[in-house]
């Protein structure tokens, strides 16, 4: 009965999700459709990068609420944020900043051209925001396994 509870919340959470998606796909759309209308620039050009940040977030979750029912402090685990997050928030934001710092933005160009892979630093982006976040027993001093240092 257990396993019947989980596979209902997990599908659920699942429908819910993509239909989050499919709706921010016509969003996105209505967005694009409406900026030479209304002579405005960068509404869907911020959806565009805020959008996969907000689905990744999603994804981390459930996740994130297993981890939140554990006992213990919270932590945040640098290593990944520092190795993982900070480029794929680099490479996330350059649609918003290559409009102001044009040619001074190191590698802005040649993201620019490779657009197809921006939603996908964005969705890594908002899955390493949330499970950097992490919670360590306070008797135990959980080490990692790479330096030996404390997460902590």
């Amino acid at each position: 009965m257990k396993n019947l509870k989980r596979f209902v919340i997990y599908f659920v959470y699942f429908s819910t999700v993509s239909y989050l998606i499919i709706r921010g796909g016509q969003y996105f759309q209505y967005l694009k459709n409406l900026e030479p209308l209304k002579f405005s620039t960068g509404h869907h050009i911020w959806f565009w990068v805020l959008f996969p940040v907000f689905i990744g977030l999603l994804a981390a979750l459930p996740q994130f609420i297993l981890k939140n029912k554990k006992p213990g402090s919270w932590g945040f685990d640098w290593i990944i944020f520092l190795a993982v997050g900070l480029p794929t928030l680099y490479v996330s934001i350059t649609p918003l900043v290559i409009p102001i710092f044009k040619n001074r933005w190191p590698f802005g160009i040649f993201i620019m051209f490779h657009t197809k892979f921006l939603p996908i630093f964005g969705l890594i982006l908002g899955y390493v925001l949330l499970t950097a976040f992490e919670k360590v027993s306070p008797t135990s001093s959980k080490l990692s396994e790479d330096d030996g240092v404390p997460l902590q």
